[in-house]
């Protein structure tokens, strides 16, 4: 797996969560003009949803931008290297092997969370009458995180990685010597993403009741 591409898998499970969160903020806010002249003191809380919504919408292009340049790099420098191509594959080899161990059906699970989050982002699921897509696809991203998480600390996964990552950066950075200042910024816009995600569920928790007021 490549220093890129392990990053971005990384990132897969709470990209999901952070679309599925999105349409569950944007669901929330939706309220009919009766409905809010009724109850006035629930506009604070919906603006403050829908103003969340729009900064994570901004977060996830900037994100977007800096992996593509990423991947640019990493494309270039693989093709240049194709040693360092073939350890790629062995390591996205010896990490799959470790998932589907640790998981049953592990490409199918993760096929569906993905279906999910395509379905979020298209606007195609309304989570508020379908409450069993909320909990499915809640249990499958709590299994998937924590076997991730077990399996990026198994010591032959952390040995290779650790190795691969030092030849991989330092082949990118002669590409391109802004490769370590994009990671950085990369690792930067995920941490504040997930600072969003914990501040979005903690509104939709706070709207969702208002909303049935």
């Amino acid at each position: 797996m490549t220093v890129l591409r392990q990053t971005l898998l990384q990132s897969t499970l709470a990209s999901a969560l952070l679309a599925f969160s999105m349409t569950a903020m944007a669901e929330t806010a939706q309220q009919k003009p009766e409905e809010a002249q009724q109850d006035a003191p629930q506009a604070g809380t919906v603006g403050k949803v829908q103003q969340a919504a729009g900064q994570q919408a901004q977060l996830q292009q900037q994100l977007a931008s800096i992996q593509t340049r990423l991947q640019a790099i990493q494309d270039k420098t693989l093709k240049a290297q194709p040693e360092l191509a073939e350890r790629a594959d062995e390591l996205d080899a010896l990490i799959m092997e470790k998932m589907s161990a640790a998981i049953p059906e592990y490409e199918q699970k993760m096929e569906r969370l993905q279906g999910i989050q395509k379905k979020a982002e298209k606007g195609e699921l309304d989570l508020q009458k379908q409450p069993e897509i909320v909990q499915e696809f809640q249990q499958m991203r709590n299994e998937l995180m924590q076997a991730q998480q077990t399996v990026m600390q198994d010591e032959a996964v952390v040995e290779q990685q650790s190795s691969f990552r030092e030849a991989m950066l330092s082949a990118m950075e002669e590409q391109d010597d802004n490769t370590s200042k994009l990671i950085a910024k990369l690792e930067q816009l995920q941490q504040q993403r997930m600072q969003q995600m914990i501040q979005s569920q903690t509104q939709q928790q706070q709207a969702a009741p208002e909303a049935k007021q």
